[in-house]
């Protein structure tokens, strides 16, 4: 299961990041979403293999990761700007003292 997670997790997002580095704009969005994306799935995997207790206790964790994964890149919930905007940006700016742009 962990392959296919990892799998879902990384072929379509790189294909669209490849569209996007290509053509400017793709259908599902533009590069700064695939970027975003990158970021949060990178944070993802990093927290899965820090801590490889939830894999061990979280009942089906790799299709809870599956689903997390779609919802961050689909393109009518883009969850990965959402967990970005609300979580990473908001504690990454504390730490860069960049001020907040609205």
């Amino acid at each position: 299961m962990k392959l296919a997670s990892d799998l879902v997790g990384f072929l379509y997002p790189a294909y669209m990041s490849f569209k996007a580095l290509e053509g400017g704009k793709t259908v599902d969005g533009d590069a700064t979403q695939w970027m975003t994306y990158w970021v949060i799935f990178s944070s993802m995997m990093l927290l899965e293999s820090t801590f490889p207790i939830l894999t061990r206790t979280v009942s089906f964790f790799h299709v809870v990761k599956i689903g997390i994964i779609i919802w961050l890149y689909h393109p009518q919930t883009s969850g990965a700007q959402v967990i970005y905007g609300s979580v990473v940006r908001p504690n990454i700016q504390k730490f860069i003292g960049a001020k907040k742009v609205e």
